[in-house]
């Protein structure tokens, strides 16, 4: 593997500490905006953000492919996770959907063995799948103390966010190991953001639901920036390392997200968890270090 490739593959997982971030920053922006105007404003500001400072393949020369299946992908996750973070019953929850979300490296890992054609390949990435899986539903069972019949009152009181969280960890892994067939070296990323503001303020507009009555203050405002900030930094950098690193890498390395990403939301939500909690997150991690071992 070459110096460039390398550097665009390390440039990539830097984007998992930005999103590390932005479930924390979500969350906080949608309490204080609410669900859906929470949403399409951190898009609307992402969009500007990232045409600010990505700029994007001009429309003309974007394969129609492209637009159509990665941009659907793209905008389906992101509103779907917006949404289900904004829909949570409380912060604990939104942690528990954080680890959902993140199936999306055990899923791209056994989609990129799949589709090599290679049954090998397909049976190698299977343990380090099963252990982070196994993780992450030791971790949401574990912030109510293994009571299975807690966990399943948790999520059968709310089920929306679990299904939409899980349907976009699955459009993520697709995305993700299809979209650079599709691209053609070109980059829309702009553009899908502003599909997903779209989204997100026709759903406003449609759901009726009242703006704010009083201005929020500075601490929303301050939320706000940090997700769009996470959102359009990370949407950068992996972008470019899916396009010039090495996926496999990426993928494997994504594990480690789960463990940042509950680590910033509890500094950024002032959440407590379980013991439990930890040790179905640090099992997430324990995967992505099998299937590196398995795949070397």
């Amino acid at each position: 593997m070459g110096d460039s490739t390398k550097r665009a593959t390390a440039i990539g997982l830097c984007a998992i500490v930005l999103w590390s971030m932005m479930f924390g920053f979500v969350r906080l922006t949608t309490q204080s905006f609410g669900p859906a105007l929470g949403s399409a404003l951190i898009y609307s500001c992402a969009a500007v953000f990232t045409y600010i400072g990505y700029r994007p393949t001009p429309l003309r020369r974007l394969p129609l492919k492209y637009v159509l299946f990665s941009g659907g992908l793209f905008v389906f996750y992101e509103t779907a996770i917006t949404i289900s973070i904004g829909l949570a019953a409380s912060s604990e929850q939104t942690l528990e959907l954080s680890l959902v979300n993140y199936l999306w490296p055990t899923m791209l890992v056994l989609l990129s063995a799949f589709d090599s054609g290679s049954r090998a390949s397909l049976v190698r990435a299977l343990p380090g799948a099963v252990v982070a899986t196994t993780g992450v539903v030791l971790a949401v069972g574990g912030n109510n103390n293994l009571d299975w019949g807690a966990v399943v009152a948790d999520v059968s009181s709310n089920p929306l966010p679990f299904a939409l969280t899980f349907a976009a960890a699955a459009a993520w892994a697709v995305y993700s190991v299809y979209s650079s067939r599709f691209s053609q070296g070109c980059d829309a990323t702009a553009f899908f953001m502003v599909g997903v503001a779209a989204v997100l303020w026709t759903i406003f507009l449609f759901e009726g639901a009242p703006a704010p009555a009083v201005v929020p203050g500075s601490q929303a405002f301050f939320a706000l920036a940090g997700a769009a900030g996470c959102i359009t930094s990370g949407y950068a950098c992996w972008g470019h390392g899916m396009r010039k690193g090495d996926m496999a890498k990426m993928g494997i390395g994504s594990y480690a997200a789960p463990l940042l990403s509950v680590v910033a939301s509890t500094i950024i939500l002032g959440v407590s968890l379980t013991p439990l909690f930890w040790c179905g997150t640090f099992a997430v991690v324990v995967g992505s270090l099998i299937n590196w071992r398995m795949r070397r």
